[in-house]
């Protein structure tokens, strides 16, 4: 009887994990979308740093409640997905919304990694969390930065 119960527990948690990832993805999605646009049309100069920092607490959030170190990259693939809902409502081509897709899987993935470098230590002391924060967003800064410059290379090679 017990090792039944064990594995409706496990199935359990695998499920309760998902429903956290579709959730805190589907917030961040939809804050990117909504706020995003909102602060586009308002002519906020700063639109880009408040939609990270709104990302990066949404993750926080779903790390400090899982303890689940790669449930951040679940999270921005996710997000991504909300994002690309504008292209059919929009009528435009969905490589016009690959670039911030592309941008907020890296921001997510960059935070897995951030956590899983800094581990036990963020929740130990205010010094890991900030090392996991601020590695996360500088990580996340340099791919896209490398990527479209490789991929800008790439362009001008083929033309």
């Amino acid at each position: 009887m017990s090792s039944n119960s064990a594995h409706v527990q496990g199935r359990n948690t695998v499920l309760n994990i998902l429903l956290a990832i579709l959730v805190f993805g589907s917030l961040w999605g939809l804050s990117e979308v909504v706020l995003g646009g909102v602060l586009k049309s308002s002519g906020f100069p700063y639109r880009a740093g408040l939609l990270t920092g709104v990302a990066m607490g949404i993750m926080g959030v779903a790390l400090a409640m899982s303890r689940k170190w790669l449930m951040p990259i679940g999270i921005g693939v996710v997000a991504g997905l909300v994002t690309l809902l504008v292209v059919p409502v929009l009528h435009v081509s969905p490589m016009c919304k690959a670039n911030s897709c592309l941008a907020l899987i890296l921001e997510a993935g960059s935070l897995s990694a951030a956590a899983v470098l800094v581990g036990g230590n963020a929740t130990k002391s205010a010094h890991g969390r900030m090392a996991m924060g601020g590695g996360a967003a500088l990580t996340a800064s340099a791919a896209m930065i490398s990527l479209l410059f490789f991929g800008l290379m790439l362009v001008s090679q083929v033309l």
